[in-house]
């Protein structure tokens, strides 16, 4: 078997049905793999010199300060395991997302924007004193001006409303290429955001409010 760090099950059975012509399916288990130097789970199978995926995770794709989902396989980006280690990431403001799909590490966040993890914080308690039900960066923005915090955001809305949304008390749903963020969970779907518009402004469309 070819040596990988990593393994996803669909792979593995196409080279054990190659290699083991002779072996029951049966023989497919966690401790005939165990054996060879890997754990196996639901979907994939990892080297034990990591310890446990999330190990691997940590030195192989989140050593990097730019982390690109769009590039990462369909079939990690799809597993539970990577979408939690994925969160906590985000949750421990070590990446932000600063457009679609694309993470750069805080000290990146730093350095190209000259934002702190400290701004961060500011920017995540700024927003929780917003007093409007559903918000992102792009309907704050003439608030967020007149806050000072604009200019070292760099007029970047998609990563505003990414730090906005990278902590517990603030809710989110992707529509129509962009994140509305609401405080409560149970309040955010497209049918109340649209009668909230309406009964705000008569005359606000969805795209421009947002």
């Amino acid at each position: 078997m070819e040596i990988k760090n990593f393994w996803f099950t669909d792979e593995l059975e196409r080279e054990f049905e190659k290699v083991c012509i002779h072996s029951s399916d049966d023989a497919f288990n966690s401790a005939a793999f165990k054996r060879l130097g890997y754990t196996l789970n639901m979907g994939y199978a990892y080297n034990d010199i990591y310890s446990s995926v999330v190990n691997y995770f940590d030195a192989e794709l989140f050593s990097s300060d730019i982390v690109d989902l769009n590039e990462l396989d369909r079939r990690l980006v799809n597993l539970s395991i990577f979408n939690s280690a994925l969160y906590k990431k985000k949750m421990d403001l070590e990446y932000i997302e600063v457009a679609p799909k694309i993470l750069i590490s805080i000290s990146q966040v730093e350095y190209v924007y000259g934002i702190t993890i400290s701004d961060v914080k500011k920017l995540q308690k700024w927003v929780l004193k917003c007093e409007d039900k559903y918000f992102n960066a792009h309907s704050l923005w003439n608030r967020l001006s007149e806050s000072g915090f604009s200019e070292k955001l760099q007029n970047n809305e998609w990563m505003c409303t990414c730090i906005f949304r990278q902590q517990e008390a603030i809710a989110s749903l992707q529509v129509a290429g962009g994140i509305i963020l609401c405080r409560e969970y149970s309040e955010l779907n497209f049918g109340l955001i649209c009668k909230w518009l309406v009964e705000k402004n008569d005359n606000t469309k969805f795209n421009f409010a947002f």
